[in-house]
């Protein structure tokens, strides 16, 4: 797959529409960074490996994502990924919201199959490893809604409904899910790791302090870092640095204000740190960045 194939699954930005719930996107790896921080949404998400290699974190646990390999992240589910060592990865990403199968009246099929997916009390198998019997099935289906999503050609809802549902219909058929045996412990670890991502999502301009954070949830600031860490990968204080740095790249992407404002607007208060903590992510300046970086 050349560039030009690959960014044509950027075209739609958010998670589709309320009418269509449903989008389609690319990573490139290392153009648009080495590192993607640990975040989540109500979505279902299906990343289909189209090139090379990195490594995905779902649910506290490390997944290397080869070529022709398709992961699967339930809806709900704390998830980040970074570069393999120096090497290039492309990716297309499935966001879809499962309205798009399930009934707003409840049927056999929601209750047999979709409710029980929706409240975590089944979880589909996560990894499609090459070489597994049902991975190169699971890839064409994946491939088809992909495809359809992008093409658009008449009655393409339709039709990605379709293929939606006949995912779904293999992964079941054949028993590619487990009953959900989540400790209590976890989860309440997780819901404050979410409550702490939203936290900083909506408030990474002001300072953000680990007392604060810890305030936020109850919890001691050992406690605090102690659970995140586990369930991202970083400190917290790591993550709100590396959201930062991604909202700052999108700015620089996106519109022409000075790199000085767009380090204060991103919560940094000292321009020098900015550019070093920038330069130390996507391996080039802001400058540089905006000039032709993210289309390399």
């Amino acid at each position: 797959m050349n560039h030009e194939d690959f960014m044509k699954y950027e075209e739609k930005k958010g998670h589709g529409t309320y009418m269509l719930p449903f989008a389609v996107y690319g990573t490139l790896i290392p153009n648009n960074g080495t590192f993607f921080p640990a975040h989540w949404h109500d979505e279902i998400e299906v990343i289909y490996a189209r090139e090379g290699h990195c490594i995905y974190y779902v649910n506290f646990k490390p997944y290397d994502l080869y070529e022709g390999e398709v992961l699967i992240i339930p809806p709900g589910v704390i998830h980040s990924f970074e570069q393999s060592g120096t090497e290039r990865f492309i990716g297309n990403s499935s966001v879809f919201s499962l309205n798009m199968v399930n009934n707003s009246t409840v049927d056999v099929c929601s209750s047999k199959y979709f409710m029980p997916l929706f409240n975590n009390e089944i979880v589909l198998q996560i990894h499609m490893k090459n070489g597994e019997e049902h991975t190169e099935n699971i890839r064409k289906i994946v491939g088809k809604f992909q495809e359809c999503y992008y093409d658009k050609a008449d009655c393409y809802e339709i039709q990605l409904k379709i293929y939606l549902l006949e995912f779904f219909k293999y992964l079941f058929e054949n028993k590619l899910y487990e009953n959900s045996g989540k400790k209590s412990s976890l989860i309440k670890m997780s819901d404050k790791t979410k409550v702490i991502i939203t936290y900083i999502e909506e408030h990474f301009i002001d300072k953000i302090t680990l007392d604060d954070l810890a305030k936020l949830t109850n919890q001691s600031v050992y406690n605090l870092s102690h659970s995140f860490k586990y369930c991202t990968g970083q400190s917290p204080m790591e993550y709100i640095n590396q959201y930062r740095l991604s909202v700052a790249a999108k700015k620089l992407e996106s519109t022409d204000e000075p790199v000085i404002n767009i380090a204060t607007d991103t919560g940094f208060n000292n321009v020098s740190y900015f550019n070093r903590a920038f330069k130390n992510k996507f391996q080039m300046t802001p400058t540089q960045y905006r000039r032709f970086g993210h289309n390399i």
